[in-house]
């Protein structure tokens, strides 16, 4: 979807609100006074603060998409390889951008009709992991459990692990290859909790119990990547 002119200006000055402000603290009122344009005018772009915000999910998703395209086509990985560097892919989106990441779970759009070009882009999203889990399991590096059993349950872990970082539950600098904060202080080796060096390996440490473990992931065909 190619989106210009004014309709893309109150886009990015929206983010940015969002950003600054928080979600609670944005409203089309606010928005049309920091542009100095009218409701009507705001009206005859977006039907509502929803579809302004699902609209704003549909331009970072598509982003998130081609990021994930990239790694797919990569000849270097297999397959669980990639579909572990999607994820992630997903963590590092939601750290940059935590407040549009929150608004996936809003409960203030809940009850609101999804708009036909999210809800495509979101699935076209969650089917780039699918159809990795479905290779994973076709080549034998994952030997247990179903395609959406694997899915669901390290989408789970995803978004939890999301949430950890984006609330601070789970501290990190600047991104996933900083050192976390919780073991800023930490001098010595004996201080610090193996495999700590950096968010990436905290956080890769949860992924790999979950592959390798729950679903008995064949370590003889994985060649972790470096980024």
């Amino acid at each position: 979807m190619a989106i210009k002119g004014l309709k893309l200006k109150m886009l990015e000055e929206a983010y940015q609100m969002i950003v600054n402000e928080g979600i609670d603290n944005f409203t089309v009122k606010n928005l049309s006074k920091k542009l100095n344009i009218s409701h009507n005018t705001m009206y005859r772009h977006f039907k509502s603060k929803a579809e302004l915000i699902f609209i704003l999910l549909e331009k970072k998703f598509e982003e998130l998409k081609k990021s994930n395209k990239a790694i797919i086509e990569r000849d270097d990985l297999n397959n669980i390889d990639k579909y572990r560097e999607c994820f992630f892919e997903s963590l590092e989106f939601s750290l940059n951008n935590p407040h549009i990441y929150k608004l996936i779970f809003a409960t203030e759009f809940k009850n609101e009709d999804l708009p036909n070009g999210f809800t495509k882009v979101y699935g076209e999203y969650y089917s780039q992991l699918l159809k990795l889990i479905e290779d994973s399991i076709e080549s034998g590096e994952i030997v247990k459990g179903t395609k959406f059993s694997v899915l669901n349950t390290t989408w789970a872990l995803l978004h939890g692990l999301a949430m950890f970082l984006v609330d601070d539950v789970l501290p990190c600098v600047d991104d996933l290859n900083s050192i976390p904060k919780i073991f800023d202080n930490a001098k010595d080796e004996e201080s610090r909790i193996p495999g700590s060096e950096n968010v990436r390996d905290v956080v890769g440490a949860s992924v790999d119990v979950l592959l390798n473990s729950i679903y008995s992931t064949k370590k003889a065909k994985s060649k972790k990547s470096k980024r």
